[in-house]
């Protein structure tokens, strides 16, 4: 019979542990990063006038004399999961959408896989979660 100290067991716990961890928290990592973006298109539009067309326009200069950024880097324009993030604007320039497909990149899905988006409509943010 083979008997582990105090600290081999704990480091096995913590290993053990935060395999389980690690969705939740890409989970939430994902929703702070979607506000973030959405605070970041807010800003260029407070700077240029207008939303971004896409957003690499946060990154690098699109013809807009009043830009102040970069914005964002390059890296924040994934998700945690290495997923493009999705962006497209209201018509007439009424709002915006930033999103995430979740784990799997495809629409819909249960925990890892949720979607969620934050819609700016008229200035005011919401975020939200589609679970299917």
């Amino acid at each position: 019979m083979r008997f582990y100290s105090l600290i081999q067991l704990a480091i096995l716990l913590l290993v053990a542990l935060q395999g389980t961890r690690c969705p939740r928290n890409a989970e939430r990592l994902a929703a702070s990063q979607l506000q973030h973006m959405a605070a970041r298109v807010q800003s260029y539009r407070a700077d240029c006038g207008s939303y971004p067309v896409g957003l690499q326009d946060l990154v690098r200069s699109h013809g807009c004399g009043t830009w102040l950024g970069p914005y964002v880097r390059t890296s924040a324009l994934a998700d945690p999961w290495k997923h493009p993030i999705r962006y497209a604007t209201a018509p007439l320039g009424l709002g915006f959408a930033i999103c995430t497909l979740g784990a799997d990149g495809r629409s819909g899905g249960n925990g890892n896989n949720v979607d969620a988006c934050v819609l700016n409509l008229g200035g005011e943010s919401l975020a939200s979660r589609a679970d299917t």
